[in-house]
């Protein structure tokens, strides 16, 4: 269904379009909404509007699913106070992950705070996705995609550029919440006491 969705949806407004499908990525991170946005992105190029352009949505959709774990694993190093010790443990082997294109190495960041993390993540994938959907830049694979795929993306400098301003929203974001998620939690308490 959100895949049908996401074709009736043409090629009208790609940086709309991009949004939904980079939010979709980060979403559920490697779950069913990020396999249904993976499977229109290597799908899409065999039919109506679409046909010919998979190259391009799976460039979009592979700069979002990377953000989830580079950003996290980021954070969870230079940010340590909004983390607990097993994150900034895994916080390195997170932004690795991501490197890889492994989104699920974010999924206990999520778990432990989806409010906060999600959303972030969402917001953050979308932009980038939309970005470089709407550029039109390609990639050389359907398949693997990840950051050091680089040498196949047909404009390397600017899916770079995008990839990080995704990177940076979502690193804001997430910070922006938990700060003001942690002035709640303390005011709250206060009122109990």
């Amino acid at each position: 269904g959100l895949v049908d969705w996401l074709t009736s949806m043409g090629t009208n407004n790609l940086l709309i379009l991009g949004f939904i499908l980079g939010a979709m990525a980060c979403f559920d991170m490697g779950g069913p909404v990020n396999k249904a946005a993976y499977l229109f992105c290597i799908g899409v190029g065999t039919s109506g509007d679409f046909a010919g352009d998979a190259s391009i949505f799976y460039a979009a959709f592979t700069a979002a699913k990377c953000i989830p774990g580079m950003s996290l694993g980021i954070m969870s190093v230079v940010f340590k106070r909004f983390f607990d010790e097993e994150d900034r443990l895994a916080g390195p082997s997170t932004a690795i992950l991501g490197f890889c294109g492994i989104t699920e190495g974010a999924i206990p960041y999520a778990v432990k705070d989806p409010m906060r993390i999600i959303p972030a993540h969402m917001i953050g994938g979308g932009v980038a996705a939309a970005l470089i959907l709407s550029s039109k830049i390609t990639i050389g694979t359907v398949a693997g995609g990840a950051v050091f795929m680089l040498p196949v993306i047909g404009n390397p400098v600017a899916w770079l550029t995008y990839f990080v301003i995704g990177i940076a929203v979502s690193m804001v974001l997430t910070i922006g919440l938990k700060v003001i998620g942690g002035q709640k939690e303390k005011k709250l308490a206060e009122a109990k006491a």
